[in-house]
């Protein structure tokens, strides 16, 4: 209460309302509560006062955890009233987390009551991360199936390892969605409906499906539940797609990182978006051209280097196998004389998760010795079924 002097015969008493404190406090340079290694940033304590009293100073105690930052821990500080305290603080060079600790030693007093001044707290915490924001999802192709492709036919397309890249260990990634681009020989798009029968295609893992399937315009567009990639984990995962009845002569199928969606699913930063890289931090994941074959031994029997010099390797075959008990591979010159001749059993020359076969020739002749420039026949068949498939094949050294 404040008496002011008589005027007039009139006493003027102004009544003060009680000091009514508020502590309050806001960091500064992070975002989300995260900041980067060695980054600099701060941490402001403000005491307001929406009273009148005033009040002697308080004394506060402030921990960091144990985490150095650049100032005492714990620190031990004064107070005033409607004041502001900036700390600056340095973040340490590894992951971590900032557990902040704030409380009253001796509180503020209302200089009218001599009590304790009334407060909406005495104490606060609250967390910074530290890390250094060095993460990653690594897209890589690790294993593509033949570049051969058959109507009608279901085929692995190819096997993504995702892996989880950087040194921060502070969340993990949740890969949401991916799409796949769809396209001719040329490169123009192409309709993926036309292309593969979409609800048969998917994503698998360990025989597992992963994914549901849409399609747009040019684009298999994959929707993922609970893929989740750890610092302690690589995951892969593998395409599959069932080839439409009907295809143009070629396809490519391409995927780029910006078509994979993923957030940090865990950590101070969930649900923010992670970066996605290709091999080696490329902006490609994979570009896959694919050869369309007839569906038996003679419409899909192919040579990858026509003419070939086996002094740069070998002449490699492809088909689609369509007889369990194997092929025969035997090597002619034009006057039908015999110059190679090989057996592959069973599933021998078939490529992982494929029903295309694989077999090569080196160029050298039942004797081992290389065979002279030319044209050969090369005729491929059926140990059981006995269908048969010619190509010519010319050798230039």
């Amino acid at each position: 209460v404040i008496i002011d002097p008589p005027i007039n015969n009139l006493v003027v008493m102004t009544v003060e309302r009680p000091a009514n404190l508020t502590i309050s406090h806001s960091l500064v340079g992070t975002v989300k509560n995260v900041v980067a290694n060695r980054a600099a940033f701060g941490l402001s304590i403000q005491m307001a006062n929406s009273g009148d009293g005033a009040v002697t100073p308080g004394i506060f105690r402030l921990s960091t955890g144990g985490v150095p930052l650049g100032i005492k821990d714990p620190t031990i500080d004064t107070i005033f009233d409607r004041s502001v305290i900036n700390f600056t603080l340095t973040a340490p060079d590894y992951d971590t987390t900032i557990t902040f600790g704030f409380v009253f030693t001796q509180r503020p007093v209302d200089r009218n009551t001599g009590q304790p001044a009334m407060l909406n707290d005495t104490s606060f915490s609250d967390t910074v991360y530290v890390t250094s924001l060095d993460v990653r999802l690594i897209v890589d192709p690790v294993h593509v199936g033949s570049a051969m492709a058959t109507g009608g036919k279901e085929k692995e397309l190819v096997v993504l390892r995702l892996e989880k890249g950087g040194v921060s260990t502070l969340s993990n990634i949740a890969v949401g969605r991916m799409e796949v681009t769809v396209e001719d020989a040329d490169g123009h798009p192409v309709q993926a409906r036309d292309i593969f029968v979409v609800g048969n295609t998917a994503f698998y893992e360990g025989g597992l499906r992963l994914s549901s399937t849409t399609a747009g315009d040019s684009t298999l567009k994959f929707s993922f539940h609970n893929l989740i990639v750890s610092s302690s984990a690589t995951r892969e995962i593998t395409l599959r797609g069932l080839f439409q009845d009907s295809l143009p002569h070629g396809l490519r199928l391409k995927m780029k990182a910006e078509q994979v969606h993923a957030v940090f699913d865990t950590g101070p930063i969930a649900g923010e978006l992670a970066t996605v890289v290709g091999p080696g931090g490329r902006a490609e994941i994979f570009t896959i051209p694919f050869e369309v074959t007839g569906g038996t031994l003679a419409s899909s029997f192919v040579v990858k280097d026509n003419p070939f010099d086996p002094d740069k390797g070998a002449a490699e075959f492809r088909f689609l196998l369509t007889d369990p008990a194997g092929v025969e591979l035997k090597v002619y010159t034009l006057d039908g004389q015999e110059v190679f001749v090989r057996e592959y059993p069973g599933q021998a020359a078939v490529e992982s998760g494929d029903s295309f076969a694989r077999v090569v020739w080196d160029g050298r002749n039942n004797s081992g010795d290389m065979v002279r420039n030319g044209v050969y026949v090369v005729v491929l068949t059926g140990k059981k079924n006995l269908e048969q498939a010619t190509i010519k094949l010319a050798v230039i050294r």
